[in-house]
């Protein structure tokens, strides 16, 4: 892998591989910028650094003549230098092209594509406010910080969410406590925490265009808590679920009634800052399942 390092291509091609749909195209646009820098970086050459018994390995791969496999989809990464959201962008182009258009997973792979883009757009503080208030981990963290001697520190916090089935990592816990000191949401003052509001306003036509793709990632996360949630003790969780015909007039009503009763659910739990005890998750999801032809 070190070799691979070592091209020669010190300059950053400035390749934004958010723009493509299609992994090859990927690999056919960074080895068209290498020529770029330098004309002698053929299909051959990268086909020979990369280790390849056939020279034309990398044409026929562009080409989709070969397959990716993870040994080669590796090698690619770290040829191309590709870095956390850019590595999970190229391994998610990878895996929709492998199965069937028809296949679920294919519109899954297409959203989870399309939040890695929105992300990318992300690039004012404002815009990172709102990305956070789309964020479970961020809302987690911050909640945390209401309980009684809260202590905001990478061991405790870890310590905390290390229930879950899919466990949120250090990095990410780091990087999430960071972002909420710069959004303003939390504050240390004299070692103690107070949790802060930040005005944040949606009109903006960019922050606006976000919101969609923000807010179904938001409720993916939630329904994978919820699922979590299943394994805990009866009697430290309460699930409900009703199916029931009725008319759009009505669906829309209740979907108003859910929105109200949201508000008041959040008067009932709130709690003064230093009194909480534990941080708790209300939920619900409200969609037909059928309808009359």
């Amino acid at each position: 892998m070190n070799e691979l390092q070592n091209l020669g291509l010190e300059d950053d091609l400035g390749l934004d591989i958010f723009q493509f749909d299609n992994a090859r195209q990927v690999l056919a646009q960074y080895i068209e910028g290498c020529q770029a820098i330098k004309k002698s970086y053929s299909y051959r050459h990268f086909s020979r650094k990369l280790g390849y018994r056939s020279p034309s390995y990398a044409k026929s791969l562009i080409q989709g003549d070969r397959p990716f496999t993870n040994k080669v989809i590796s090698e690619w990464v770290v040829l191309m230098k590709l870095k956390d959201d850019q590595r999970k962008y190229f391994e998610l182009l990878v895996k929709q092209e492998q199965i069937s258009p028809n296949n679920p997973l294919h519109e899954e792979y297409q959203e989870m594509l399309e939040i890695l883009r929105t992300r990318t757009q992300i690039k004012t503080v404002e815009e990172e406010r709102v990305a956070m208030t789309f964020s479970w981990l961020h809302l987690i963290i911050r909640e945390l910080a209401l309980l009684r001697d809260a202590r905001i520190d990478l061991p405790s916090v870890h310590r905390c969410l290390s229930k879950f089935k899919t466990p949120f990592t250090k990095q990410e816990i780091l990087v999430c406590i960071e972002e909420l000191q710069k959004g303003g949401f939390l504050v240390n003052q004299d070692g103690e925490w107070h949790v802060d509001d930040p005005s944040i306003t949606f009109e903006d036509e960019k922050i606006s265009s976000l919101l969609p793709v923000l807010l179904k990632q938001f409720h993916r996360e939630g329904i994978k808590f919820s699922l979590e949630a299943l394994d805990l003790p009866m009697g430290a969780r309460e699930y409900g679920a009703l199916v029931v015909a009725t008319t759009p007039d009505k669906f829309r009503l209740f979907k108003k009634r859910l929105k109200e009763f949201s508000h008041e659910a959040m008067e009932i739990l709130e709690t003064p800052p230093n009194e909480s005890t534990l941080v708790t998750s209300f939920t619900f999801q409200f969609y037909p399942v059928a309808k009359s032809t």
